[in-house]
C-alpha cells in the first residue's frame, strides 16, 4: 500500500505538470532570455553515499551517477518537471545503487542560478558479497539542488546551456536508509518562447527570423 500511495502522488504530480503546462502560456509578453520554456537536461556527477542497514552505517562511500531533467519554465522564475536520478557507489566491497524517478520545482534566486526541490520514489539495492542475500527497499525520494545555467550561444530566447550542479538526496524506507551527495555538470537545452509571447522591436517583431 505503501509503495502504490508514492506511485498516484508522483503519478498526480506528473499529470499536474502536463495541465500546467498547457496553461503556462500567459498572454503577458515576456522579455527575452535564454532562459525560457521547455527544457531537457542530462548529466554525469561524482556521488558521495551514506547508507543505513537495519540501523548499521555504511560509509562514506564514492561513485557515480546521472541525471535526466524535463519541465518548463511556469513564470520567468518558476519551474516544473519530471526527473529520474540513477547513482551507484561502492566501499568495502560492497555496492549500493539507487534509481529515483520524481517530481521537482525549481526557482530562479539570481540569473540563470536555481534552486530545485524534488519528492518522488526511490529504490536501493545493496550487494555484500558476504552475505548471500541481495538487500534492498524503497520510498520517498527527496532531492535538494543548486544549479547554474551558462550560455555559451547568443541566442535572443533559448539555446544550449552547461549546467553545473550539486545535489543532496535522501531515500528513508522501512529497511534501508540513503543519503548521497552529487556534484557535476549536465547539459541542457532551453526551447526558448516564440515571438509572439516576447516583448520585441517592430523590426524583429515581424521579421522572418
Amino acid at each position: 500500500m505503501r509503495m502504490r500511495s508514492i506511485l498516484l502522488v508522483t503519478l498526480a504530480a506528473a499529470a499536474l505538470v502536463g495541465a500546467l503546462g498547457g496553461s503556462a502560456a500567459a498572454q503577458v509578453l515576456s522579455e527575452p532570455r535564454q532562459r525560457q520554456g521547455y527544457y531537457v537536461a542530462g548529466g554525469f556527477h561524482a556521488a558521495l553515499s551514506y547508507n543505513r542497514d537495519d540501523g548499521k552505517g555504511l560509509g562514506p562511500w564514492t561513485g557515480y551517477g546521472t541525471t535526466i531533467r524535463v519541465g518548463q519554465l511556469l513564470t520567468p522564475r518558476l519551474g516544473l518537471g519530471l526527473q529520474l536520478d540513477v547513482s551507484g557507489a561502492s566501499g568495502d566491497g560492497a555496492t549500493a545503487s539507487l534509481v529515483g524517478l520524481g517530481v521537482a520545482g525549481q526557482v530562479e534566486i539570481a540569473r540563470n542560478l536555481a534552486l530545485h526541490a524534488g519528492v518522488g520514489l526511490g529504490v536501493i539495492s545493496l550487494d555484500d558479497p558476504a552475505d548471500d542475500d541481495l538487500q534492498g527497499g524503497y520510498g520517498a525520494a527527496y532531492t535538494l539542488a543548486l544549479t547554474y545555467d551558462w550560455f555559451p550561444g547568443n541566442r535572443r530566447s533559448g539555446g544550449w546551456a552547461i549546467t553545473p550542479g550539486v545535489r543532496l538526496r535522501a531515500v528513508p524506507s522501512d529497511t534501508i536508509d540513503a543519503f548521497a551527495v552529487l556534484a557535476g555538470i549536465e547539459l541542457s537545452h532551453w526551447s526558448g518562447l516564440p515571438k509572439n509571447q516576447l516583448a520585441l522591436p517592430d523590426s524583429e517583431a515581424y521579421s522572418r527570423r
